[in-house]
This record gives structure tokens, sequence and C-alpha cells, in this order.
């Protein structure tokens, strides 16, 4: 494990953030990074991010560290999340046993039934006063085994575990598989990933005739690329459909073969300022997702908000309930949808009506700044240090 421990008085509490996948390909990173952005001006703040040799991402995290704020490291071997969480575990005991006044620990993202295994051979050397896990999906695989679903009520009825989740539909779903858990220990936490005002200048929608959609970011099936990319081939007079990002798997490289010789396919790593100026540089972000988990939060609804564009979604779960709530987007239900007819009567660049969907894109950013959620996401993690009076930079 690498870094700089600074000598700090036990008497000042500090928080720790894990993140074990923070050398997989896709948002665990940039979404970290965001989180970090936004954390800057609260004091004592350690990171512990997993360090793949193989994989190392362009952008210097360190940059994104606050004055007494610390980074740290551990050795995976590759991107399983259950061996990085088991090997997160091991590299925050041996911090934790250097340094004492490392109080609440917060797991960005983790493997639940590991740490359920070994979070409580651990605790008992450990002088932690909270464990926040943030998982991000549903209870359905967990309780599906009678030994799983034992193993993870055993962790979430200790006193200081806390299970996070990132919308009320899946806090509901949780507090509904474990009812014997208090309600205090299933809580919703905010997603920091819009920093005080843009990254760099946004445009408005610029008056012109032909639309341009952005499919960013990770590329799986489920996001109805198998279905836009040969509609756009076909009918070229709906606008230029852009698909960017990199596969999470060979499968789903195979499986989407057809990108292979689509004239709007770009498939590389893209780093969070990449991703940021391509987004900015599309008049509509798709986020048409296909058996999808719909309670779950999708960080594409942010990159959009932070580049000032509104989405195309299906209607419902909390996307659409997003979509519908700030106006930032149009959702459309999927029972006979029609997509040619959908996709040629969206409002164009400098209309009224785009300039509306702009606005609620504003509201969308406004309510969701770090600046703004920031407290929240502290008290849910339990940690009340000194949040600074300067804004997240």
């Amino acid at each position: 494990m690498s870094g700089v421990l600074a000598q700090t008085p036990l008497g000042d509490e500090r928080l720790l953030i894990i993140q074990p996948w923070f050398s997989a390909k896709g948002h665990p990173a940039q979404s970290l990074y965001n989180t970090m952005r936004n954390l800057r001006a609260v004091a004592a703040i350690d990171y512990l991010i997993s360090d793949d040799r193989n994989f190392q991402h362009h952008v210097d995290v360190k940059t994104a560290l606050g004055g007494d704020q610390r980074l740290f490291k551990f050795d995976v071997p590759g991107s399983s999340l259950l061996t990085n969480t088991a090997r997160g575990l091991w590299s925050m005991a041996r911090l934790l046993r250097r340094c004492g006044n490392i109080r609440c620990v917060f797991f960005f993202d983790m493997h639940l039934v590991a740490v359920s295994a070994l979070w409580p051979l651990l605790a008992p050397w450990l002088n932690v006063r909270q464990m926040s896990l943030l998982y991000l999906a549903g209870p359905e695989r967990i309780v599906r085994h009678g030994l799983v679903k034992a193993l993870v009520r055993r962790l979430l009825l200790r006193q200081e575990v806390v299970l996070c989740l990132r919308t009320p539909e899946l806090q509901a779903a949780w507090a509904q598989a474990f009812p014997d858990v208090a309600v205090a220990r299933i809580r919703t936490i905010p997603s920091l990933e819009i920093a005080l005002g843009p990254l760099f200048s946004i445009r408005s929608g610029i008056a012109r005739d032909e639309l341009r959609f952005g499919i960013l970011g990770q590329l799986r099936r489920g996001k109805s690329i198998e279905t836009l990319a040969p509609l756009f081939a076909a009918v070229p007079a709906l606008g230029v459909l852009k698909v960017a990002g990199s596969f999470n798997s060979p499968a789903e490289r195979e499986a989407l073969h057809m990108l292979a010789a689509f004239p709007g396919f770009e498939e590389r790593y893209l780093e969070d300022d990449e991703l940021l100026q391509l987004a900015a540089h599309q008049d509509y972000i798709v986020m048409f997702y296909d058996n999808w988990d719909t309670r779950m939060e999708s960080a594409v609804l942010y990159l959009a908000a932070r580049a000032n564009r509104p989405v195309l979604a299906y209607a419902g779960g909390w996307l659409g309930r997003m979509v519908q709530e700030f106006g930032c987007g149009i959702a459309t239900s999927t029972d006979k949808l029609h997509l040619r007819d959908f996709l040629a009567r969206l409002p164009l660049p400098g209309s009224s009506a785009y300039a509306q969907l702009l606005e609620g894109v504003g509201r969308l950013r406004s309510a969701h700044e770090g600046s703004v959620l920031r407290p929240l996401f502290l008290d849910c993690v339990g940690f009340h240090a000194d949040a600074g009076t300067g804004p997240a930079v």
C-alpha cells in the first residue's frame, strides 16, 4: 500500500473513502474523481483506491485532493470486484491500525457478500464508528440464496454498518427485503457528480436542421445500440448518431459487431473531460436502456446535465421520474413506440421547445450541484467534520 501518513491529532476524526474498482474501465474512476472534486473543501478525508499496473487512467487523481486530504493505493491483479474488495478490506485494516483517528469508512463500491463475510472478522480489531457501504442494485440477487441473505442480514444488523443506496426506489426495496433492519441503517445517499458551475463554456442550442445524438461511455447491450445504429444508417435524415466509449467485455464487442462498420462509432476509453466535451457536442444524449433495473441511477444523466444537454429516456423508474420532475429531456413509453417517428418529431436546437428542455437541464444541474448535496452526503456517511466555506473546484 502506497501513501504518506501525515501527523494528525488523534482527536480529529477522519473519513476514509475506499474505491476497490477504481482501476476498472468505465464510471467507477470518473464518479470517484467527481466526488473528490466536490469534497475538496472538507478537511480530514482520506482515499484508498485500487491500482492495476495493467490499466492506468490518464487523469492524475491527486489533483482532486484538498489541502488536508491524503491518497493511498493498493495493488490489484485485475477488475474482479470480489477480489478487489477483499484486498481493499485488508489494506483498509492495515491503514486503520496505523492511523487510529480514521473512525468513519465509506466503500464507494464493493462486493457486498465479501464484506458480509470478512467485516465481522476484522471489526473487533478496528475502531470504526460507522462503516457505510454503497450498493448500486436491488436486493433480489442477495435474497435469492438463503446463506447469502443470512450473511448480509448479519452484516446489516451490526450497529456500525449503514447500507447506502443511490435512489429512494432502491431504498424502499431493501427496506422491504430486510424488515428487521432499522430504517436508519438503510439510506439514500446523493451522488456528487456535478461540481459548482460548468467545467468549460457550454453552448446553448444553435439553430440548425440536423440533429446530433450521443450514446457515450460504457458500451454494452441494453443501451439500444443494436436498434439505433442500423436505424440511423438506414435513415440518414434522422440526424447523426455518435457511439463512443469502450466495451466492458469482449462478449459485448462481439454482440455489437454491427458497430464496426458504423460511421459514427469511436472505440476508446474516454476520460471525464473527453466525455464531457463529446456530450456537449450532441443535441440529445440517448438513454434508452433495455433490460435495465429502472430503480437504478445512471451517471450519464449527470454527464448530460454538466454538458447542458437534454436526454431521451423511457418513462418510469428513477430516470423517467427525474426527466418528468425537472423537464431535462423527453421520456416516452415503450408501448407502441415507433423510434423513427419519435426521433423525427424531436424539437430542434434553437426552437422554443428545445430552449425549454435546456431550462429543465439547468434545474436538474442546480438541484444536484455538489455544494447543495455535500452536507447530505457527509451526514449519510456519518462524518461531521468542518466542511470549510469555499466551493469545490
